[in-house]
């Protein structure tokens, strides 16, 4: 037997990413290299959402759920020291801003 139709549409309708409040927007020279930079690419970030000085990996496009242009970056050398995955989508102005994946 199936769920309920309220158990069926949550999970159908389940997000794939989550914005908070107020997204931080990304400075100029990443989103240039967020827009123009191929797959592969690692660029030198002078500020980021995430630290100041540091190299970025960009992976290829992809569209989120809802439709948004979207792009996973590795951030090279963090403060641990460790490789960290983020990702960014395009909101509605057409700006970078960094998102939370719910799921991958």
């Amino acid at each position: 037997m199936f769920g309920s139709a309220s158990e069926i549409e949550q999970i159908t309708k389940s997000p794939e990413v989550s914005e908070s409040d107020q997204p931080q927007q990304v400075s100029q020279q990443l989103s240039v290299f967020l827009d123009t930079a191929r797959p592969g690419s690692i660029g030198m970030i002078d500020v980021s959402p995430w630290a100041t000085d540091h190299e970025i990996m960009v992976k290829d496009f992809y569209y989120s759920a809802t439709g948004k242009k979207c792009r996973e970056i590795r951030l090279l050398h963090n403060i641990e020291g460790l490789p960290h995955e983020q990702h960014l989508c395009m909101n509605e102005e057409n700006e970078w801003v960094p998102i939370r994946c719910i799921s991958r």
